[in-house]
């Protein structure tokens, strides 16, 4: 369920996920061989925004730090284009920060190739929308078994409320599946105001595949995936004077957005499915 729709009063009790499903040869044990893994990123102190752009740039910077993006030649992210934490120009100078994050963790090893690539709105669904359903169902079989005859004497176990217990019941329940769980999510005090990512005069919208040279604020665009040439541009940081005069006009009313969830090609990631321990209660 989505936690950005709970009260405050409840949403302390979620756990957030972002749910990535690695799809890769990349085995020395069993070269040629495609392996599916999935990896379930749980957290129950997200901060108040919860799912936004930092939450997947934790996740992706640890991916490079405990070694599990290593060894890679390319790395496609393919997600759908929930606009609070994917497809904006937040994600967009973050996915370019990539090759800052991964000189630092490797100096002497090359950088992969990184491309993200989006699903058309309303479009199928994915691996992780799969995996995401099982863990769902992982968690409220969980739930179920600790609270039968709660309180007597055929109460199974403890209801999972925390990250850790709802990794456990996740990992019990479902297969090629681990589980890390983060404490919070890092954000800056303040966040950098950045100019839209404007590409032959079309804003984000219009393009669907982006690739990331390796310089912080450097995207490549194009419309479609494996199409056409790719349209180079920058997402940049605002002149003071730009980022004061926006600052003090009035904001805009916002669209409701519809549900987020990304993936990560061969390595696939959704972070819209979140937990809520007190359900079934």
């Amino acid at each position: 369920m989505d936690g950005d729709d709970d009260d405050e009063e409840d949403s302390d009790a979620m756990v957030y996920d972002l749910v990535i499903t690695l799809e890769h040869m990349n085995d020395a044990k069993d070269p040629g061989v495609l392996h599916r893994d999935y990896i379930d990123w749980l957290c129950d102190n997200p901060g108040q925004q919860k799912h936004d752009t930092y939450y997947v740039q934790t996740v992706l910077h640890r991916l490079i730090s405990d070694g599990t993006l290593r060894g890679f030649k390319q790395i496609h992210l393919i997600s759908d284009g929930g606009p609070k934490h994917f497809k904006n120009k937040f994600a967009m100078r973050m996915a370019s920060e990539f090759g800052v994050a991964w000189r630092k963790q490797y100096p002497d090893v090359a950088m992969p190739e990184l491309q993200w690539h989006f699903y058309a709105a309303y479009h199928g669904h994915s691996l992780c929308d799969s995996h995401a359903g099982r863990a769902k169902t992982a968690v409220r079989s969980a739930q179920r078994n600790a609270q039968h005859d709660a309180g007597g004497a055929l109460a199974i176990g403890k209801v999972p409320r925390s990250a850790e217990d709802v990794g456990h019941a996740i990992v019990d329940r479902c297969k090629s599946t681990t589980v890390q769980t983060l404490p919070a999510i890092n954000r800056p005090d303040e966040r950098s105001e950045l100019r839209h990512l404007k590409a032959g005069g079309k804003g984000i919208k219009s393009y669907y595949s982006f690739r990331f040279p390796g310089e912080p604020g450097e995207v490549e665009c194009r419309a479609l995936s494996g199409v056409g040439e790719w349209i180079a541009t920058t997402v940049e940081e605002k002149a003071p004077a730009a980022a004061a005069a926006a600052a003090a006009a009035p904001d805009e009313p916002r669209k409701k957005s519809t549900r987020k969830r990304m993936q990560s090609g061969r390595a696939s990631i959704d972070d819209d499915d979140d937990y809520d321990p007190d359900i079934d209660e």
